[in-house]
């Protein structure tokens, strides 16, 4: 079994979210606050993960801790 770091395992739970919820292009996730929440990690933990998504270009982070769905979900 692959050993994952906490924000990796994140970032996996955020994608499961998007589809389980079936977010398209322009949907907003829910805040860090609440993402940290629902998915029992720290803030910091959840704004690793959308720099990781960020960087893949799954969502978008505007400012206010506001998140959308980007071009692609993998």
């Amino acid at each position: 079994m692959e050993n994952k770091t906490l924000v990796e395992i994140t970032t996996q739970k955020i994608l499961s979210y998007i589809q389980e919820h079936k977010l398209q292009i322009g949907d907003r996730l829910p805040n860090e606050f609440t993402l940290a929440e629902q998915l029992k990690v720290s803030r910091n933990t959840i704004r690793e993960a959308t720099k990781m998504l960020k960087s893949r270009n799954i969502i978008e982070v505007k400012q206010g801790s506001r998140i959308f769905i980007n071009a692609k979900k993998d």
